[in-house]
């Protein structure tokens, strides 16, 4: 089964929600990372990411960043030159896409 299909076919969804800061402003992405069968399941492996993204600085352009903040669903890592990359781990049930536009 393919990764996308596992993500239509899972109970729940791990996805990572990623903000990109510069001098200009920020912007958000959603990427899903695998569907699980139970939420239980899917709290494991968002673990394994948080704990990952804590420990392991993000290189960007070849730089590694100079500082790792970590939260509580992820990490912040900052870079020389001002940017600076947030990454949360997030399960949500599969009927939920947080990528879809919200209702006013």
């Amino acid at each position: 089964m393919s990764r996308w299909a596992m993500v239509l076919v899972g109970a729940w969804v791990l996805w990572n929600q990623t903000w990109l800061t510069d001098t200009k402003g920020s912007d958000q992405s959603w990427t899903p990372l695998g569907g699980f069968e139970g939420r239980r399941e899917c709290i494991a492996e968002q673990q394994k990411h948080r704990q990952n993204a804590q420990l392991v600085p993000l290189v960007k352009g070849g730089e590694k960043a100079i500082q790792t903040i970590p939260n509580e669903f992820g990490a912040m890592n900052v870079f020389r030159d001002g940017t600076s990359t947030e990454n949360y781990f997030i399960c949500l049930p599969d009927t939920i896409d947080p990528r879809a536009p919200r209702a006013k």
